[in-house]
């Protein structure tokens, strides 16, 4: 008859078969510590929704300074968030979320390769360095072409003609 009809709980919840525990959905309620909106996550250290997360990004990437039109103390919740943002920065800020939180090249794509950056070197190798043609090679030039490679400098003309501020 040792037998009990609910096995002992224990000290730190576990999620079940059942769904997610209830520390677990209370992490899905957190609201934002700027506004008060539903957070979607921890963005720069604290808390925050996707609208204060991408605000406080732009703001910091592109060190956007800006001014207020009231006494420097605006409302800032889901509401008002939008009408100040002076006062809407001040309050990331003070509310802790960290610029040193950026993370400027994690999800960027490197840059789009060049037709020069693309060239297999192998093909490269077969052709001639020299800007003469050689008397061996002459069908190179549709092939240097196509490949984008000159076979003589661009000539450059300079013009020293003084250019008046109101035609820029």
């Amino acid at each position: 008859m040792g037998l009990h009809p609910h096995p002992p709980q224990s000290a730190t919840p576990q999620s079940d078969k059942n769904g997610p525990t209830a520390a677990q959905m209370q992490a899905h309620n957190i609201e934002c510590v700027v506004c008060g909106d539903k957070s979607s996550g921890k963005h720069y250290g604290q808390f925050t929704c996707e609208g204060c997360k991408s605000f406080f990004k732009r703001s910091v990437r592109r060190n956007l300074s800006y001014t207020c039109r009231g006494n420097r103390n605006c409302p800032i919740d889901q509401h008002h968030r939008n009408q100040c943002q002076y006062c809407r920065l001040k309050k990331c800020l003070k509310m802790g979320m960290r610029r040193e939180g950026m993370h400027y090249n994690i999800h960027r794509r490197p840059p789009k390769a060049t037709a020069t950056s693309t060239r297999s070197p192998h093909i490269c190798s077969l052709l001639p360095t020299s800007t003469s043609p050689s008397p061996t090679t002459p069908a190179l030039g549709p092939v240097r072409h196509r490949l984008g490679i000159r076979s003589e400098p661009p000539e450059v003309e300079y013009d020293n003609t003084p250019v008046d501020a109101g035609e820029l």
